[in-house]
């Protein structure tokens, strides 16, 4: 059994991007997840690309005024302040999750082989919590190499169909 939890977010491609080139130690929320410290998130890319390209670890979870939180995160933020204070307008406190050890997959599950793990799957509007019943648990953790035959033919069956990518 794997005590570690698992989470799954939708970001846009251009802060995916961010976060694996280094650029963005940090994700921006408007309210709390109630997610701890090394917890991993999967990160699902939004459209145009479609698919979860990889993960990273919460290292740590803050709260403060969206002012303070600029102050001590906006260099690793990956926005520029305005863009930063907008997102967060109106609100009393926001809450930045602390990343760490962010890693992309040697191979992103498109949205497709997403949906042929989990029937009906659609990204999350805000965060999904990916538990051992969830569909796909078994996908991210690796526990089971049932599910890396199946994947492993989803891929191959998807490339055959449509190419390879």
């Amino acid at each position: 059994m794997n005590n570690q939890e698992h989470i799954l977010i939708s970001l846009a491609p251009r802060h995916a991007e961010n976060i694996f080139a280094g650029r963005k130690k940090i994700e921006l929320r408007r309210r709390s997840m109630n997610v701890a410290p090394g917890t991993i998130v999967w990160i699902y890319v939004t459209l145009p690309v479609g698919s979860i390209i990889g993960r990273a670890k919460i290292k740590a979870i803050h709260k403060a005024s969206p002012n303070a939180l600029w102050r001590q995160f906006g260099s690793v933020s990956g926005l520029v302040r305005g863009e930063f204070l907008k997102y967060l307008d109106g609100l009393e406190e926001g809450v930045v999750l602390e990343l760490d050890d962010a890693k992309i997959l040697s191979r992103p599950f498109s949205l497709d082989s997403l949906r042929d793990i989990a029937e009906g799957f659609n990204p999350p509007q805000f965060f999904i919590r990916l538990k051992e019943e969830h569909p796909l648990f078994d996908t991210f953790t690796d526990s089971t190499q049932r599910f890396r035959k199946k994947y492993d033919l989803t891929t191959r069956l998807f490339e055959h169909v449509h190419g390879a990518y």
